[in-house]
């Protein structure tokens, strides 16, 4: 970094001169990168430039820009330089550049001028809520040099970025859409266990699975890169519950069966007494969504992986499966109703006469064996899908932020079902819609029931 001065500086870049020089550094520092040669080759080489630079008295690195009688000094040196420095350890970097997530909450929310300094300070603090209850640990560190204090950052440069985010095929989400620290409520007594429940009391209480997708490869299937944030949130909550939570985002249609596959058969199920699972991205309709890639997958192949016979180790335990799907408006207008709902549609227009009757008969028939065994199999699983209409390029997600707060706080004496009812009740059916769907779920189900520690 103090390379970067040195290069920089009024001397070595006169055409920067009087002129702010913002650096941003966001590194993962690993262990034996720094060694004792690479430090004294680095004093040695500083040495050389002091060195260089003293030869004339007449050149003086202070920043002093007065004339005086004895010289005259044709270029400050170091000045008009802000610093916002970010480290962390590289073993503990799993989720990737939280600094330019910050960086962009920020700056797209900032709607007039604002000093550098306030803004960077938010940065700072949007860091430190993002890291907050993860593993990684950011350090961050703001300096100055000689930089001039009311240096203000124009919200005419949001507006490019909000123009450009249009441009590179972006949904935006609906303001407001209030922050908070996750904080979970706990039952004060001991939850009692009868036959009506089902148990949820071995710590962790589980095994959770998040896959969420932000970006799209495919031109037609916009972006959504507010949904990392929801994803973090989401995986900070689930730890808060009591879950050990992996996160998969942006995957294809081949890593997310993968990520599926190996997330049924942990054999850490054994030790767990229940399951979550939450999908986030775009669906085509109630039991289908796109990839990363802009393949299609049914949540009817992902619920086969839990069943009892592939799935042994959670038999008899409760699973229950979150799904977020924004629905976009070119899409609606296509994909009305379920899948077998519009293959059923698409029979009857290629084969009407009384002579084919038998053959559609047939063909429902197929369809309703297939749903009911479908249902067998999977047992003891619960389904929630919470859907948001896209208008134009924006979409409401306060229906997942009411049902986050109804997990933090009545997770712990409301059985999910219970939850749910009250969830419906806040949401605006007008741009979203939550369905469930039962699957041998014959019991109450309790996420968060703490045991009394006295």
């Amino acid at each position: 970094l103090d390379d970067l001065q040195i290069e920089f500086n009024d001397i070595n870049c006169p055409n920067l001169s009087n002129k702010p020089k913002i650096f941003i550094t966001n590194l993962c520092l690993f262990e034996g990168d720094i060694t004792y040669e690479s430090i004294n080759k680095y004093e040695s080489h500083i040495g050389n430039l002091e060195d260089t630079n003293s030869d004339s008295e007449d050149w003086v690195l202070d920043g002093n820009t007065e004339n005086s009688d004895e010289y005259i000094q044709e270029f400050p040196a170091e000045r008009d330089m802000f610093f916002l420095n970010v480290e962390m350890e590289g073993s503990r970097c799993e989720s990737g550049s939280l600094l330019t997530e910050a960086l962009f909450q920020v700056l797209m929310q900032s709607n007039s001028p604002k000093q550098l300094i306030k803004i960077m300070r938010s940065v700072s603090e949007r860091l430190d809520e993002l890291q907050e209850g993860s593993e990684e640990d950011y350090l961050c560190e703001i300096q100055t040099i000689k930089f001039p204090p009311d240096f203000h950052i124009s919200p005419v440069i949001t507006k490019e970025y909000h123009m450009l985010s249009q441009k590179m095929n972006t949904i935006e989400r609906l303001p407001p859409y209030p922050w908070k620290a996750v904080k979970v409520k706990e039952s004060k007594k001991e939850q009692k266990y009868e036959e009506s429940c089902y148990r949820n009391k071995s710590l962790p209480r589980g095994l959770a699975l998040i896959i969420s997708f932000s970006v799209y490869d495919k031109d037609t299937l916009p972006n959504c890169p507010w949904r990392n944030d929801d994803a973090l949130l989401f995986k900070k909550l689930f730890n808060k519950l009591g879950y050990k939570v992996k996160l998969c985002s942006d995957t294809s249609l081949q890593d997310t069966q993968s990520h599926l596959d190996e997330f049924s058969r942990l054999n850490e199920h054994l030790k767990g007494d229940s399951c979550l699972i939450l999908i986030m991205g775009h669906g085509v309709d109630r039991n289908t969504f796109y990839t990363k890639e802009g393949n299609k997958l049914r949540l009817q192949d992902i619920y086969s992986k839990f069943t009892d016979y592939n799935c042994r180790a959670l038999k008899g335990k409760p699973k229950i499966f979150l799904q977020h799907m924004t629905r976009l408006d070119d899409f609606n207008s296509h994909h009305i109703g379920d899948s077998n709902e519009r293959e059923l549609d698409n029979f009857k227009s290629h084969h009407i006469g009384d002579s084919n009757e038998r053959e559609l008969d047939d063909f429902k028939s197929h369809h309703i064996e297939e749903s009911i065994e479908r249902e067998l199999d999977l047992r003891d699983a619960f389904s929630i899908q919470l859907s948001s209409t896209v208008t134009g390029n924006t979409v409401s997600t306060m229906g997942l932020w009411e049902l986050r707060i109804l997990l933090e706080e009545h997770a712990h004496n409301t059985h999910i079902e219970g939850l749910l009812s009250r969830l419906e009740m806040k949401i605006d059916t007008s741009k979203e819609h939550c369905d469930r769907e039962y699957f041998v779920f014959d019991k109450n189900f309790f996420i968060n029931p703490k045991e009394c520690l006295e």
